[in-house]
């Protein structure tokens, strides 16, 4: 099994792996690792700009699904292992698609939402990588219009609210029953 964790940014994705990580319902992997090590491979200066250059330059290159196959080994590893993988975190259908092929349909999506006011504070707050209301309006745009992550959400076999506090949100992943270990 696969959970693959969805949502648009400020919403919770990470804090939501970290909590099932805790419950020990998974081990991580962020996806966006690899972003950062190409970035770091081609010589660039680490930036929210050059992250956006390499990603939509992979899904150039390589496709819609370009991530989710530089994630599938370390994925396959992990399944290997009898651990649950927590993907943080897909954004398309043709990773979803890439996922579900390759681990024999044993994925679960679970999407974290929360109101655009709640993400833009939580969002202006953070240490790493703030960004603001403007920032944030452009990037739903873009990955809803552009990734396909309306349609990843909609198909959720799962969805928690985010806009409560912590404890509520680690409430709610205490209830769902997915995660764990093969």
């Amino acid at each position: 099994m696969l959970v693959a964790v969805c949502g648009l940014a400020g919403a919770g994705k990470t804090t939501t792996v970290d909590l099932l990580e805790r419950l020990g319902r998974g081990v991580r992997v962020y996806v966006g690792a690899f972003v950062t090590a190409e970035v770091e491979r081609r010589g660039l200066p680490a930036s929210p700009g050059n992250e956006r250059e390499v990603r939509e330059d992979l899904r150039k290159q390589g496709g819609m699904d370009a991530l989710a196959r530089l994630a599938l080994p370390t994925i396959r590893a992990i399944v290997s292992t009898g651990r649950v993988p927590l993907i943080d975190a897909i954004y398309c259908v043709e990773e979803y698609d890439l996922y579900k092929v390759s681990l024999d349909d044993a994925i679960v999506r679970l999407a974290i939402t929360a109101t655009k006011s709640e993400r833009v504070q939580r969002l202006a707050a953070r240490g790493l990588r703030p960004i603001n209301a403007d920032e944030l309006t452009k990037r739903d745009a873009f990955e809803f219009d552009q990734l396909g992550l309306r349609a990843v959400i909609s198909a959720a076999e799962h969805t928690i609210d985010n806009d409560g506090t912590l404890n509520d949100l680690e409430a709610s992943l205490k209830r769902l029953q997915i995660g764990g270990t093969r």
